[in-house]
């Protein structure tokens, strides 16, 4: 019984208006309805049961129930008027992204002392089977460039190509010359923050030729061996490298603030904003730093040829805008863009004398204060980073720079840049999460464990059958990824924290009809999830285990290992003595009893995943995997 019966008999009914008739168009109705229900049960039910041999076609389901607008709204012109055609839009924003480009000033190139290398890295050696490895590690699911050519048919003939590309690739090299194609980009809008309305508030992420990505790999993987291995970089980069990331910068600096705070002292930290950073970099003093940096020869030559006279357009829906010139930047979107700019960047903490750390572009500088000097100090820092900005064309935004003041007794000196004031704020966004200035991050765990029940919501609304097997991967997708990002910086302190993260958890599994009548020990044991509490502890042994096996690099002055251990496995830790919550709190104070608790296997394990199997069998009978009334 289909929609079609169900029309007839209304049309039926509405013909003749009987008792009869709308007893049978009801019946038919009803029949309608049902089946259609059940159609969706089938269907989202067949979508659960094949989830790991065709996950495409769930997440395709997925997105298409989640009710968001990624279309570009409306945009304000010049003239104050909105314009809604996707051709004016795309020629605003085409216009706006040309209108940031730097106009590179030739009188005055500062010049940059050359670093210390064994040697430069002058070209690379391009094989076919380096070629065709490439080709095999394509994801066919990727657009194409702006060539059309698809990624499917690339990788389906890597057999046949790998040999006529790598002597491209060579020749190309060589020759210093990249093809007019690999230098135009077509430029999709990605909105931000903000009025949807402005064209300020839309980021450009390039879409360019897979051919040339190929290519962009082989020397990006040149550049950055040859950088890493002469230790070329700052210490003070953890981003787009290698062991380094978001979590392992945030664990330092926390690290540091805790421990002066700990110490009853007080920290001034000033959040940094570039005026559109990647779009801005001049390309003559990019090439200048490349050469101080050792890459010469054909590599930096190609460089060189790939970066200018470089063109791209706007895409809004189907209209594309007319062709214009890029002066300046670093294609967001490419392989290579963010090596360079990483090189660009790298000489930045040299004009400072406090701490700085920095993320690719996100950049902070912070002190102790103790006397006013501490704070002079601090805005001189300020004025050579203001200086540096100048000589070398990359902007900071003083409008958006914020200062966060940490400690009791601190007493809130009031800085700036260029004469502009920098505002003081209570709390700031730091690389996802919200330091406050308790630095308790009571603020961070309400934020995201909104986000989190939202989620919740999301799922609750959006699917009509929902079972164990259709529940496990939309929860640890949607739901879980807000309450455990880089939990191993901002593990909560309070109680009242600590439930209210585990209530998100708590209400979800509610969703799962079976568990409806289970008390939440035996709802997780049902689902095979154990408590967030017991899930942070675990994301704390493993980050350690990284750190100590160097798996990742962060600079932990605290941890040390137990000289005098007698008794425990080799890596056995000392904990310091904290006496606020600050110390006890930090990364390398609460974790130091979990960790020397472990078995001898598990420390040194040779692996990570080895020694997550390891740290399973360890903690196979916690208290707190299942049960939550204790904590």
């Amino acid at each position: 019984m289909g929609v079609d019966s169900k029309k007839k008999a209304w049309k039926k009914y509405s013909a003749c208006r009987s008792k009869q008739n709308y007893q049978k168009y009801a019946e038919t109705r009803n029949k309608a309805t049902k089946a259609c229900r059940d159609a969706k049960l089938n269907f989202e039910r067949e979508l659960a049961k094949n989830i790991k041999t065709d996950n495409k076609s769930f997440w395709k389901y997925v997105r298409s129930q989640y009710k968001t607008s990624t279309c570009v709204c409306d945009l304000e012109s010049p003239d104050g008027t909105l314009s809604s055609s996707d051709t004016q839009k795309a020629e605003l924003l085409n216009a706006f992204f040309a209108s940031v480009f730097t106009s590179e000033d030739m009188t005055h190139v500062p010049d940059l002392s050359e670093r210390k290398f064994t040697s430069t890295v002058d070209s690379i050696t391009v094989t076919p089977e380096k070629v065709c490895k490439l080709l095999n590690s394509l994801k066919t699911t990727k657009s194409p460039g702006i060539d059309a050519i698809h990624p499917l048919l690339l990788k389906e003939c890597r057999n046949e190509l790998c040999e006529v590309l790598s002597k491209l690739y060579e020749s190309s090299l060589i020759q210093g010359i990249v093809p007019d194609m690999w230098r135009k980009a077509q430029v999709s809008p990605l909105f931000k923050k903000g009025n949807r309305h402005s064209c300020s508030n839309y980021r450009p992420v390039s879409l360019t030729v897979i051919l040339c990505k190929l290519l962009e790999k082989l020397i990006r993987e040149a550049v950055m061996t040859h950088m890493e291995g002469n230790k070329l970089f700052t210490v003070h980069q953890h981003g787009f490298r290698e062991k380094h990331s978001c979590v392992t910068q945030l664990i330092e600096v926390v690290e540091h603030w805790s421990e002066i705070l700990e110490q009853g002292g007080n920290v001034d930290c000033i959040y940094l904003d570039f005026a559109k950073a990647f779009d801005t970099v001049p390309y003559t003093r990019l090439m200048k730093k490349l050469h101080s940096y050792g890459i010469r020869g054909h590599l930096w030559s190609w460089i060189k040829a790939f970066l200018n006279e470089r063109e791209q357009q706007v895409k809004v829906g189907a209209s594309l805008s007319s062709w214009s010139p890029v002066r300046s930047g670093i294609p967001q979107g490419s392989v290579l863009g963010p090596t360079l700019f990483l090189i660009y960047i790298n000489d930045l903490p040299e004009v400072v004398t406090n701490m700085v750390k920095l993320f690719a572009d996100d950049t902070k500088l912070y002190r102790t204060i103790s006397t006013p000097a501490d704070t002079v100090g601090l805005q001189d820092d300020l004025n050579n980073l203001h200086k540096w900005s100048e000589d070398w064309q990359l902007s900071f935004n003083a409008a958006k720079c914020k200062c966060v003041h940490f400690g009791k007794d601190n007493p809130k000196h009031q800085y700036s840049m260029d004469g502009t004031p920098i505002e003081n704020v209570r709390k700031e966004k730091d690389l996802g999460v919200i330091v406050d200035e308790e630095l308790n991050f009571s603020e961070h765990i309400a934020t995201k464990v909104k986000k989190a029940n939202q989620a919740v919501g999301m799922i609750k609304n959006t699917f009509t059958y929902l079972d164990k097997e259709i529940f496990l991967p939309l929860y640890k997708s949607f739901v879980r990824p807000h309450v455990e990002y880089a939990s191993v910086v901002w593990s909560p302190t309070y109680k009242k924290d600590i439930i209210s993260v585990e209530h998100v958890q708590r209400r979800a599994t509610r969703l799962v009809p079976e568990c409806k009548n289970m008390c939440y020990e035996e709802r997780l044991r049902f689902l095979g999830l154990p408590t967030l509490c017991y899930r942070r502890q675990r994301a704390d042994m493993i980050q350690l285990f990284k750190i100590l096996h160097d798996y990742e690099s962060v600079n932990l002055n605290n941890i040390c290992l137990n000289s005098n251990n007698n008794r425990g496995h080799e890596y056995k830790l000392s904990k310091s003595f904290a006496k606020t919550r600050f110390g006890q709190n930090r990364f390398s104070n609460r974790t130091v009893n979990h960790w020397n608790r472990l078995s001898q296997q598990t420390v040194t394990s040779s692996s990570v995943n080895s020694f997550k199997s390891n740290l399973n069998q360890d903690w196979k009978f916690k208290d707190n995997k299942f049960d939550f009334t204790d904590q």
